[in-house]
């Protein structure tokens, strides 16, 4: 019989107390009365300015915990505690039960949840259009517009440049593999959330990797066909001038991607106000979506730990639909499979994840990238 798998830890990092960001002095204040979201998950705010403040808060949470939590009731603290007590009870029953099939189901479940954090969180699967390529099936892109110039991974996880010259691109595949271990000792030693950390491994050696590919891509078409723009202080002149960058080769500019510190922009400039509107719901904020501006969705990474960040501090991207811009051509989905170094003489047990893709980004026109100096 398979143990109680594990329960990821990880969802919910968000205050549950109230908090206000002074503009003048940058200090954030915090409520004990007022909840930080009402029974709906939408944010308590008396206007939208309010709002942003809101947000400006929860990203600040997150700069000053590095993913972690603001301010906790008693309560949410002690039902963490339980989580995190069930959790490594769990893996200690599992990694010595040497007959059965409980650390394997384990991994499994710890396997689905990245899977899903990919989805939801993750930047690449953001921007880009994502499929399911079936067994015996020819993988491949179209091109809504040739004679561009392009990026794809290799079998060897490389990205390379080619000029498309067809309404098809076949990509290669590449692996995303991560190894995550856990020592004999780390088990008898452990009084933290050690699946949870193991967790945070695992999304560092697949959501990140894919991301890092992803984000290379886009850094590449820096200059091919839009040229890339650098700016003192984020403004919605600049943010105009992005989007026209991808509108001028007649892509609807639709999604944007910028690093946490420009946040701070957003903040201090009035007119953002006047065009921006803000998420509201705890959930889209917890998948890194801080609402649109100008009709373009605006995502982040600045709510991940620091270690699974892929955004440089004032780097800016504005993209079009993901069908214009690239895909990800999924050949095997993210397996799980239990692994041991007994037989080697280390004390060690863990877990093999592999997931078997492609990434492209066939169309440089669909990308534009500013950066503050």
């Amino acid at each position: 019989m398979a143990l109680n798998p594990y329960k990821p830890a990880s969802r919910d990092r968000f205050p549950v107390t109230a908090s206000r960001t002074d503009l003048r002095t940058g200090r954030t204040r915090v409520s004990d009365s007022e909840p930080f979201f009402d029974a709906q998950g939408e944010i308590n705010a008396s206007n939208k300015k309010d709002l942003i403040m809101s947000i400006a808060s929860i990203i600040d949470g997150y700069r000053r915990n590095d993913g972690g939590v603001g301010s906790e009731a008693p309560k949410t603290r002690q039902a963490a505690r339980k989580v995190l007590e069930e959790n490594l009870q769990s893996l200690r029953e599992a990694f010595h039960d040497r007959q059965g099939n409980s650390f394997q189901v384990i991994g499994e479940t710890m396997g689905d949840e990245i899977y899903e954090t990919m989805g939801r969180q993750g930047i690449a699967r953001h921007i880009l259009n994502s499929k399911t390529v079936g067994m015996g099936e020819v993988n491949r892109v179209r091109v809504r517009k040739k004679d561009v110039v392009g990026w794809q991974t290799t079998t060897a996880g490389m990205i390379v440049p080619s000029v498309v010259k067809n309404h098809w691109v076949y990509p290669e595949e590449t692996y995303l593999i991560a190894n995550i271990h856990i020592e004999d000792r780390d088990i008898a030693q452990a009084d933290v959330d050690i699946l949870d950390e193991k967790f945070q491994d695992g999304l560092e050696q697949i959501m990140k990797k894919e991301d890092d590919y992803a984000k290379i891509m886009f850094d590449n078409t820096v200059g091919v066909a839009n040229p890339q723009i650098v700016f003192g202080t984020l403004t919605p002149n600049i943010f105009s001038r992005l989007r026209t960058s991808v509108g001028t080769w007649g892509i609807p500019p639709t999604s944007c991607v910028l690093a946490w510190n420009l946040w701070d922009d957003f903040l201090t400039g009035a007119e953002f106000a006047q065009y921006y509107d803000p998420a509201t719901k705890r959930e889209v904020i917890q998948e890194g979506m801080l609402g649109s501006f100008m009709d373009v969705t605006l995502y982040t990474d600045g709510i991940r730990y620091s270690t699974l960040r892929v955004l440089a501090d004032g780097e800016i991207y504005v993209f079009g639909p993901p069908e214009a811009t690239g895909e990800i051509g999924e050949r095997i989905s993210l397996t799980t499979k239990a692994t041991d170094q007994y037989m080697n003489g280390r004390p060690i047990r863990g877990w093999f994840m592999e997931q078997c893709e492609s990434i492209t980004v066939p169309n440089s026109r669909s990308v534009a990238k500013g950066l503050k100096a």
